[in-house]
């Protein structure tokens, strides 16, 4: 079945030269980049993509820009969407991706978008990492997004677009998963996705 909306995602390290990232935010028609950093500041060598500097820059290139801590961030305050685990004997606790994108929270940004898009707008998701494996951007949000009416494509650092499915693929290939009897790939997946929320996931205090 043909999924209704379509949203893309970027990592602004991949494009370490700002006019090369406008240029193809322009060429993919992007007209809103809604950045999901928790804390929208950027690096001293990434410092125009820092929220003072970046909104503007988009402004000038009539590129809307919002910013979704509350709704899409890695970051979130409320411990009650933080899952314990032993680590090598030590108790920590990150975010749990799968159990936030069921809170009233994310599911109020999803909304927003979809009625952004109705209205004819292109939404990039924007994140530091430049490979997408590597942020949540990929691993929380756009694999709930893409379980839901949404076809994400992730933009590389060179400008080609990769696919939430070959992300999957990735992450079967990263952790050795082989065709079983005892799990379904769809088991395998989700399971591939649990670990990678465990090593990338924000791990907070305990």
């Amino acid at each position: 079945m043909k999924k209704q909306y379509t949203i893309y995602t970027i990592g602004y390290t991949a494009f370490p030269d700002e006019k090369q990232f406008i240029d193809v935010l322009k060429k993919l028609n992007i007209t809103c980049v809604v950045d999901v950093r928790s804390n929208p500041i950027a690096s001293e060598y990434y410092q125009v993509y820092s929220r003072n500097s970046l909104g503007p820059l988009l402004n000038q290139n009539r590129i809307l820009y919002r910013n979704y801590s509350k709704e899409f961030g890695a970051r979130q305050e409320n411990k009650k969407y933080y899952m314990i685990y032993k680590n090598e004997g030590k108790t920590e606790q990150c975010l749990n991706f799968e159990l936030f994108t069921k809170s009233n929270e994310f599911i109020d940004g999803v909304e927003k978008i979809k009625k952004g898009i109705d209205l004819g707008y292109t939404f990039v998701l924007m994140c530091a990492e430049k490979d997408p494996i590597d942020c949540h951007r990929t691993i929380m949000i756009a694999r709930a997004l893409s379980n839901m009416d949404f076809d994400v494509k992730h933009i590389l650092y060179d400008g080609t677009i990769e696919t939430q499915t070959s992300i999957d693929e990735r992450l079967l290939c990263k952790y050795k998963y082989q065709p079983s009897f005892l799990q379904s790939k769809e088991e395998q997946i989700a399971e591939a996705y649990r670990k990678r929320n465990i090593e990338i996931g924000y791990k907070g205090s305990y």
